[in-house]
C-alpha cells in the first residue's frame, strides 16, 4: 500500500496532479461531455472526470481489457468508428479494418506521430527514441536506423544471440529438481528475462552482464525498475500514452533517473572504448558508430550529427523494447505450450528433428525456417502482442483549413491533435476474424490456413511508417530462446500455474498478474 504520509515529497507531487486535473475539470470538462453531441458520430458515452479509462486510471482493469470493452461496447460494435473521451480530450476508437489501413498506411502523412509523448527538456533519452521521437525528426532518425535491421544484419547478430541461447541451455541443465517430480518449479517470466537482458547487453553493449549466473547485476535489475509497474510508474505510463499533457507537469520519465545515468553512462563508456580500440562484434554498437560518423539530422533548421543523447536513446530503446517485449512473448509463449501438450510435442519434435538432421547444429537459416516454431510464435503474438493498442494524433497540415475526414465512413472530420486508438489486442482476439478467438490453435498460422487470416487483424509489430523496425530481431530472438529452453526441458503446469490467464492490471506492456509459474521438467531431445 502507498503511505502518502510517510513521504512528502509523494504527498506534494499527488496534489500537484490532483490540482493539474482539477484546473482542466473546471476549464474543459463541460465543453467535452457535450462535444461529440454536436458531432454526427456515434459516441459510448461516460460521466467519470476520467473520460472512458476510468478503470485504467483506478488500476481496476489493464488498458488491453479496457479498450476490448470499448471495442466491444454493445450499443456501438457494429460501427467503424466511434467517439470516446480520455478526461478532457475528445478521441476516436477505430474499429473498421479499411480505415485502419487509411490511418496506419494510405494516409499516414495525416498520422505519422503518436498521441504518446515524453518531455523532450527533462528526458531526452525517453523522447529521442524512435518509439516517442515526433515526426519530421522521427522520419530522420528512422531512415539512419532502417538499415542496421536488414536480414543481413540479423545473420551476424544470431551468432550472438545463439551464445546467450547455449548459455540458457546450460542454465536450464545446473537447475536442481525435485527427486520425486523431477522437475522445478519457476517463475518462467524472470528466466526468460535474464536470458533477454543478456541477449540486449551483448547485441546493444557489447558487454557480458551474465544475468543467468548473477539474477542481481546491474543489467537486471535496471531492467526490472523500468518495467516493475509500481503505482507511480503505472500513472507515468498512463499519462505518457492517454494524458501527455501532463508529462511535463508531472515530470514523467520513460527512464528512472537511476536508469538514464545507467544506460547514458555505460553505452558512451562502451562506445568510446569501441571507437579506440577499432575491435568490431557485429553489434549494434558498431553500427551506431558507423550512424555516428555518417548520419546527419535537421532539427529547428540547424544541421546536427547524430550523437550524445540521440544516439544513446537508440541503444536505451533497443535494451528495453528487445528484453521485455521478448520475454513477455517467450513466456506467455510457454504457458500456453504448458496448457497444450500435443502443441509443445509437435515443437519439440520439430527442434528433435532439426538436431538430429543439422548434427546439433545450429543456424540463422535454421531457425529461420522452422515452420512450427514460427507458427507458434505468431499465434502467441496474436493472443498477447505486448504494446495492446495503437496510438496516433491527427497532424493536420497547414495547407489544409479542415481536418482529416472520415467519409465515408462518417460526416466527421478530425480535427487537428485529436488521438486515435486502435485496440489491437481486442481485433486480434474478435471471434468475427479468429474462431475461438482465445484459444491457443497454432494452426492459424500453418502455410494451409494462414490466407484466412484477414489483413489487418494481424498487427502485433503494427503496420505501415511506424511498425516496429526490431521485428526480425524479435522474432529470431524468442525462437532461438525457445529452442535452447525446449531442446532439453519442456514445462508442465503446476498448482500455482494461472487458470485462466490474468493480465496485470497496472502494466501498459502485457504482463502475467502475479508471473507464471510452471513446472520444468528435464527431458532431453538428442542423447
Amino acid at each position: 500500500m502507498w503511505e502518502f504520509t510517510s513521504s512528502p515529497w509523494i504527498l506534494s507531487l499527488f496534489v500537484l496532479i490532483l490540482s493539474s486535473i482539477l484546473f482542466w475539470v473546471k476549464k474543459s470538462l463541460k465543453s467535452t461531455f457535450t462535444y461529440w453531441n454536436n458531432h454526427s458520430i456515434p459516441v459510448i458515452p461516460s460521466s467519470s472526470i476520467f473520460g472512458n479509462i476510468k478503470d485504467i486510471v483506478l488500476y481496476r482493469e489493464c488498458a488491453a481489457e479496457v479498450l476490448k470493452d470499448l471495442y466491444k461496447d454493445p450499443a456501438t460494435n457494429k460501427e467503424p468508428v466511434t467517439g470516446i473521451r480520455i478526461f478532457h480530450k475528445p478521441g476516436l476508437l477505430i474499429r473498421d479494418l479499411e480505415l485502419i489501413k487509411r490511418v496506419l498506411v494510405k494516409d499516414f502523412n495525416y498520422f505519422s506521430n503518436r498521441y504518446s509523448a515524453s518531455d523532450p527538456h527533462s528526458d531526452s533519452l525517453g523522447s529521442y527514441n524512435l518509439f516517442f521521437v515526433k515526426n519530421p525528426l522521427w522520419k530522420q532518425i528512422r531512415s539512419n536506423l532502417t538499415p542496421i535491421f536488414t536480414s543481413g544484419k540479423m545473420k551476424q547478430f544470431f551468432f550472438l544471440v545463439n551464445d546467450i541461447g547455449k548459455q540458457l541451455d546450460k542454465y536450464l541443465n545446473a537447475l536442481p529438481l525435485d527427486e520425486k517430480k523431477k522437475a522445478v518449479n519457476y517463475e518462467i517470466k524472470e528466466l526468460c528475462a535474464l536470458f533477454t537482458t543478456d541477449v540486449i547487453a551483448s547485441t546493444a553493449y557489447g558487454i557480458e552482464a551474465n544475468s543467468m549466473n548473477n539474477p542481481d547485476s546491474e543489467f537486471r535489475q535496471k531492467g526490472r525498475i523500468i518495467f516493475q509497474f509500481t503505482p507511480w510508474r503505472a500513472f507515468e505510463f498512463i499519462t505518457f500514452f492517454f494524458i501527455p499533457q501532463l508529462v511535463s507537469i508531472c515530470k514523467c520519465k520513460v527512464f528512472s533517473n537511476g536508469a538514464t545515468d545507467f544506460l547514458r553512462s555505460t553505452f558512451n563508456y562502451i562506445l568510446s572504448e569501441r571507437e579506440k580500440s577499432k575491435n568490431t562484434r557485429n553489434d549494434l554498437v558498431d553500427l551506431l558508430i558507423s550512424v555516428k560518423k555518417s548520419a546527419k539530422l535537421r532539427i529547428n533548421d540547424v544541421d546536427v550529427k547524430m550523437e550524445g543523447d540521440i544516439l544513446v536513446a537508440q541503444a536505451a530503446i533497443f535494451f528495453t523494447a528487445g528484453y521485455e517485449t521478448t520475454s513477455s512473448t517467450m513466456s506467455f509463449a510457454l504457458y500456453e505450450l504448458a496448457n497444450a501438450p500435443e502443441a509443445q510435442e509437435c515443437l519439440r519434435q520439430e527442434i528433435r528433428d532439426v538436431l538430429i538432421k543439422n548434427n546439433g547444429e545450429v543456424t540463422y537459416d535454421i531457425i529461420l525456417n522452422m515452420r512450427y516454431m514460427h507458427m507458434v510464435v505468431q499465434e502467441v503474438l496474436r493472443l498477447y502482442p505486448p504494446l495492446p493498442f495503437f496510438d496516433r494524433q491527427c497532424d493536420v497540415p497547414s495547407s489544409d483549413s479542415k481536418g482529416y475526414s472520415l467519409s465515408p465512413f462518417s460526416d466527421f472530420v478530425v480535427p487537428d491533435k485529436m488521438p486515435v486508438y486502435i485496440p489491437i489486442y481486442a481485433i486480434q482476439r474478435d471471434e468475427k476474424y479468429y474462431p475461438n478467438p482465445n484459444k491457443f490453435d497454432p494452426e492459424r498460422f500453418s502455410p494451409e490456413n494462414k490466407h484466412n487470416i484477414v489483413p489487418y487483424t494481424y498487427m502485433p509489430f503494427g503496420t505501415g511508417g511506424r511498425a516496429c523496425i526490431g521485428e526480425r530481431f524479435g522474432f529470431m530472438q524468442a525462437k532461438i530462446g525457445l529452442f535452447y529452453f525446449l531442446k532439453n526441458h519442456y514445462v508442465k503446469t503446476s498448482p500455482k500455474t494461472l487458470k485462466p490467464m490474468r493480465l496485470e492490471k497496472r502494466a501498459m506492456i502485457l504482463q502475467a498478474e502475479g508471473g507464471i509459474y510452471c513446472d520444468i521438467v528435464r527431458d532431453p531431445l538428442v542423447a
